[in-house]
């Protein structure tokens, strides 16, 4: 009974918060833009948007001409790309941290409910700041487009993703 209330409790936890238990293992989300499995961004609730920014960062690489970027702006694209590879990698990792930690605290013999509780609140505070670097980072790309390539990279982003912006949970 005692091991069926543990694995109860850790399919809640995993449903409700949508922690996916057993699958943090090292390596497994390196960072690349736009190529879903290969970032937790795409792999983790909560923050999924984060594969669609990456796709709008990245797409510099791939359609600059058709977006009509100047050198100066792919100069400045390329180095939000970095940014955005060092930011999101660090924090991604993280959250595969805290979590593959929650996973250990779900599977114990005897869970210690504030224990849970304070690390799903570190896994979500985690998750909470990738996404606000996200943001940051989109709106600094954002920033360096025309209106109209603007649009045209958001029209580029959703055939590659399959996604309209904005996403929404």
């Amino acid at each position: 009974m005692k091991k069926i209330l543990i694995v109860l409790l850790a399919a809640i936890v995993s449903v409700v918060f949508g922690i996916q238990i057993g699958e943090a293992d090292s390596g497994k989300h390196k960072h690349a833009h736009g190529e879903k499995g290969k970032h937790a961004c795409y792999e983790r609730s909560g923050i999924h948007r984060g594969g669609y920014i990456h796709a709008y960062i990245g797409m510099y690489k791939e359609h600059g001409k058709e977006l009509g970027l100047s050198q100066e702006q792919a100069d400045k694209m390329a180095a939000i790309d970095k940014e955005c590879d060092a930011a999101c990698n660090k924090l991604s990792e993280e959250v595969e941290t805290a979590e593959s930690a929650l996973d250990a605290l779900v599977k114990s013999d005897v869970i210690d409910m504030k224990v849970v509780g304070e690390k799903i609140k570190e896994v979500h505070d985690l998750r909470g700041k990738l996404e606000i670097a996200h943001f940051d980072l989109l709106s600094k790309a954002q920033a360096i487009l025309t209106p109209e390539q603007r649009e045209k990279c958001r029209k580029f982003c959703e055939k590659k993703t399959g996604k309209e912006w904005p996403m929404v949970h």
